[in-house]
């Protein structure tokens, strides 16, 4: 599956999020998205569903990154 880095202001819009050719580098500060792996969407965007979604408020609660989100480092 692809990587999508967190570009926007809402992260459960597929339409803030952009493909990116590898896996993201993330910088400061942490707690906050930086990447998620996804299926596509059909339109170089990320496929948010349900398991996605439950993953990225899971990294963001235990401040800490999951198999499919990454957040930025301190």
């Amino acid at each position: 599956m692809p990587w999508y880095s967190y570009t926007g202001s809402d992260p459960a819009d597929s339409s803030h999020y952009t493909l990116s050719s590898g896996t993201p580098s993330c910088q400061d500060p942490q707690e906050q998205l930086c990447a998620i792996q996804a299926a596509d969407n059909g339109n170089n965007e990320p496929e948010l569903n349900i398991p996605i979604l439950s993953e990225m408020v899971q990294a963001l609660q235990s401040e800490a990154n999951t198999t499919n989100v990454r957040l930025k480092e301190r």
